[in-house]
């Protein structure tokens, strides 16, 4: 087998609430006391010990997910130090991480390390009781929605996500800490829909998807498709749609919070948040 290196190109989804996030913390190799592990680490692991060597690095991630946020659709490029079988590759990764509700669902071996993600789509569920007597979040949707959402106006949330469609400077509403970096995105689509069926909800492939229940709650979706996005960036996008569906806030106050004339919520629960989708420059719609 060759010693030259090449770069694999994974299709990953996971389980976002058994993970401090997807980067590792610490240097590779470094045994850190943390709460729970990440992604990278786990998955880099994972193909260390399928190749039978000391490291595997992660060159690039197509979004940097925050703890608790699920991956439908994540996009890494591991530096592997030898030419590769990629079929049993993933094969044998998928055996290493199947226990860590991680799954490698495509991958391919590619010239270099370097690819463009052009355009990211992000799910937010909220789940409705449909009746004021069902307030409790069905057991096994905790782990997604840790809020109940209740007298919200869909008319006024999907206003409010409307409005911030386009190209704005989203620098207060994001978590952006260095002030030099370019805050400027463009925001293709915001918009809310209404799932009718189970098949309308996000779900995984490998890793087991809730069991949503339509009968007891309605499931709406906040979709968000932009370019690229700033850190909490959707997260505070969704928290500050729902303060003016609740009618906490008015609706001018999208303009207000983006151009700073209104200092913004906080972020939304990472529960419920989903990497839907990721298009990789040259790839079909």
């Amino acid at each position: 087998m060759s010693t030259q290196c090449c770069y694999v190109l994974l299709r990953l989804e996971y389980h976002g609430s058994l993970y401090g996030g997807w980067q590792r913390q610490g240097k590779q190799g470094e045994d850190l006391s943390l709460p729970l592990p990440s992604v990278q680490q786990v998955v880099e692991d994972a193909a260390a010990r399928v190749l039978n060597t000391e490291f595997i690095t992660c060159a690039q991630v197509a979004g940097r997910t925050d703890k608790g946020v699920h991956a439908l659709d994540q996009r890494c490029a591991l530096r592997v130090p030898m030419t590769i079988d990629i079929a049993s590759f993933a094969e044998k990764m998928n055996q290493q991480l199947r226990d860590n509700l991680i799954a490698v669902c495509g991958a391919d071996v590619r010239r270099n390390e370097r690819f463009d993600a052009v355009r990211k789509c992000y799910k937010y569920v909220l789940q409705i009781p449909r009746s004021q007597d069902d307030k409790r979040p069905i057991k096994e949707l905790r782990q997604y929605s840790r809020h109940e959402w209740r007298n919200l106006d869909l008319h006024r949330l999907r206003s409010a996500m409307q409005l911030m469609e386009g190209t704005h400077d989203f620098q207060h509403l994001s978590k952006q800490k260095q002030p030099k970096t370019n805050t400027m995105r463009t925001v293709y689509a915001a918009y809310v829909s209404v799932a009718a069926t189970n098949d309308d909800l996000p779900s995984f492939l490998v890793a087991s998807s809730p069991a949503w229940n339509l009968d007891q709650h309605e499931f709406w979706i906040i979709n968000v498709e932009g370019s690229g996005f700033l850190w909490n960036q959707v997260r505070r996008m969704v928290s500050l749609a729902l303060k003016i569906a609740q009618g906490d806030w008015p609706l001018d106050s999208v303009r207000e919070v983006i151009e700073g004339k209104r200092v913004g919520p906080g972020s939304a629960s990472a529960r419920g948040l989903y990497l839907h989708r990721v298009w990789l420059a040259g790839e079909e719609d």
